[in-house]
């Protein structure tokens, strides 16, 4: 189970948009990183009971998530608005 966590809206992204200013949008707008395990803890998934099913489930659920986070990396480069 992934902890609940909080979301960040300390920042206000449209705001930074609508003035011009890029350097407050962020690489992940969707904070689709805070979803993902590391290995340490899928492995740790593995020793519960049924723990082999949840950790394959959440490894393919990192995999789902990284294809997406490269997929809006590119495509906010492509429009010019990704900030570093």
């Amino acid at each position: 189970m992934v902890p609940d966590r909080t979301l960040n809206f300390d920042r206000d992204v449209e705001q930074a948009s609508i003035s011009g200013s890029t350097s407050l949008i962020p690489v992940d707008p969707f904070q689709i990183r805070e979803g993902l395990l590391s290995e340490e803890q899928i492995a740790s998934l593995r020793h519960r009971k049924k723990g082999k099913n949840v950790a394959q489930y959440q490894q393919h659920q990192n995999n789902v998530r990284h294809v997406d986070l490269a997929e809006l990396e590119l495509e906010l480069r492509v429009d010019g608005t990704i900030a570093h």
